[in-house]
């Protein structure tokens, strides 16, 4: 219907299709031995970005960042209403540059607080002193020599221009284009489709029949500011995660069960852990089952699940 609304919260495709580069979080090769100031280009300049420039700049490289958008922050510049972080802003900072405490006013940074803390980063640490914004990627060749030819374009000119460097990271994340299927009957719908990403403020939800598809986070978010503003918010997801609260039990924080040492104990092991350590954690196989189903009846109580709302995945 006209006053309907549903949001598709599907996984992303990466956007950057850079020919001979591996398509990761961040990649580097090398081609040439290290004579005089190497040259890096960063393709990305969110959080990853950032935090890579801050790496080379400290051992002597000369960094070039490149982003489609007009400022850093990857998915903290621009996100769906009323996004925050899902963990304490103290578990979420850069190395060695902690939140001000003028930044710590809330426990859960909602995104503009984040986005306010990563131009502060990217300011102290000379970012936008050597960034080329509103540009994008169009491809990456491998020099005969060594080395790496970025060619690029300003996303306002049709005008392609190229810089060498030594080194290339690509730094684009998972979240640049968003996805949504073709669904059989869409044409017939008469209501709005959106994406989450398009869903920028909550007021768009004003006096609708909002649903949104999806399971995770971002899925969830929606559906919860949706409901403050919509006639009816509907969650529809193919099978249910296990939910974390802030607090345990609404006593202890969640952090120290899950970003401890006992509670990295308790996952499962390491591929590469050693010998002892192997058998160690062989040993305490049974504890650790034991240990997770009660955190999973303890979460079945704190959020009242039942019915499809329980999860078929073991929460470990």
């Amino acid at each position: 219907r006209g006053g309907s609304i549903i949001m598709m919260i599907r996984a992303t495709k990466l956007q950057a299709k850079l020919p001979n580069m591996t398509t990761a979080t961040a990649a580097m090769r090398m081609h040439s031995p290290l004579t005089g100031t190497k040259r890096v280009a960063i393709i990305g300049a969110g959080v990853a970005g950032m935090q890579t420039v801050n790496q080379l700049n400290e051992i002597g490289f000369a960094c070039t960042v490149f982003d489609q958008n007009s400022d850093v922050g990857g998915v903290w510049r621009e996100n769906y209403a009323e996004f925050c972080l899902q963990v304490p802003y103290e578990l979420y900072e850069f190395p060695g540059f902690p939140y001000t405490e003028q930044e710590r006013t809330d426990k859960f940074p909602r995104g503009p607080a984040v986005q306010a803390y990563v131009q502060r980063f990217a300011e102290a640490n000379g970012v936008y002193n050597n960034a080329k914004f509103s540009t994008k990627v169009t491809g990456v060749k491998s020099k005969p020599a060594g080395g790496w030819a970025v060619l690029h374009q300003r996303v306002d000119s049709k005008h392609e221009e190229q810089d060498d460097f030594d080194y290339c990271v690509v730094a684009t994340g998972m979240y640049s284009k968003p996805h949504v299927p073709e669904l059989p009957g869409r044409p017939r719908f008469q209501g709005q489709v959106m994406h989450s990403s398009a869903f920028t403020e909550a007021s768009m939800a004003e006096g609708k029949k909002v649903l949104v598809v999806g399971g995770g986070k971002s899925a969830i978010d929606c559906a919860v500011v949706a409901g403050n503003y919509a006639r009816s918010s509907t969650l529809l997801f193919r099978k249910a995660h296990w939910p974390v609260p802030r607090k345990l039990l609404d006593l202890v924080p969640f952090k120290w069960g899950t970003y401890s040492r006992f509670g990295h104990f308790m996952l499962t092991p390491h591929h590469d852990m050693g010998s002892i350590k192997a058998a160690c954690h062989t040993l305490a196989t049974p504890i650790k089952y034991a240990w997770w189903r009660i955190v999973e009846t303890m979460f079945l109580f704190q959020f009242g699940l039942s019915g499809d709302r329980v999860p078929t995945t073991p929460i470990d």
